[in-house]
C-alpha cells in the first residue's frame, strides 16, 4: 500500500516539479535531486479485515531546518505552489492509483510503475538495517514489494526493511 501512495505522491508532485528531478526511494520516500521532499507511513488498523492507515508528509512551503540528510520543499521548484493545490493533486492521484491497484489484484502494474520512477536497475545500493549493512545492485521489486538486490551469487536478496541509499553515500 505504501508503494501505491508513493506513486500518488510522485505523480502529484510531477504537476509542480519537473518529473526528471523526482525519484522514489524504497520503500516510502520521494526525493528531488536526492533531497527528501516526502515520507510515507503505513500502519495497520485492526485485525480482520486488515485495514491500513496511510499518511504522508510533503514539504510544500518549507522543509525542516536541521535534518541529518538533504531536504527540500515544493516551493523550491514552483513559485506559485499552495498547500491546497498539492493536496488536491495528491487526492486525485491517490484515487487513480488506488483504482489501479484494485486491492492488490493489479500489483504487477503498481510494481512496474514504481520501478519506472526509481533509480535505474543495476544502481549500486547500500541498505542499513538492524542486522548490519548489505550492498548490491538494484534488481527490482519482488511480488510482495520487497526490494531485490543482486549481491552476487545465484539468488537475489530480498530486503524487507532498512534505510536505503546509494552505495558510497549515506543511506
Amino acid at each position: 500500500a505504501s508503494l501505491v501512495m508513493a506513486l500518488a505522491v510522485y505523480d502529484a508532485l510531477a504537476e509542480f516539479i519537473d518529473p526528471g528531478l523526482l525519484q522514489l526511494k524504497w520503500p516510502n520516500d520521494c526525493l528531488v535531486k536526492g533531497a527528501k521532499i516526502c515520507g510515507i507511513l503505513a500502519e495497520s488498523c485492526g485485525q480482520k479485515p486488515l485495514a491500513l492507515a496511510l499518511g504522508c508528509g510533503i514539504n510544500v512551503l518549507a522543509a525542516p531546518a536541521s535534518m541529518p540528510y538533504p531536504v527540500c520543499c515544493v516551493a523550491d521548484y514552483h513559485d506559485r505552489v499552495t498547500v491546497t493545490g498539492v493536496f488536491d493533486a495528491l487526492r486525485e492521484n491517490a484515487e487513480l492509483w488506488l483504482q489501479q491497484w484494485n486491492d492488490g489484484a493489479a500489483f504487477e502494474r503498481i510494481r512496474d510503475a514504481w520501478i519506472r520512477r526509481t533509480c535505474p536497475l543495476g544502481t549500486r545500493l547500500l541498505v542499513r538495517a538492524h542486522g548490519g549493512e548489505v550492498q548490491g545492485a538494484f534488481a527490482g521489486l519482488a511480488e510482495d514489494g520487497a526490494l531485490l538486490l543482486d549481491v552476487g551469487g545465484e539468488k537475489l536478496q530480498r530486503i524487507y526493511e532498512g534505510d536505503v541509499g546509494l552505495a558510497g553515500e549515506s543511506a
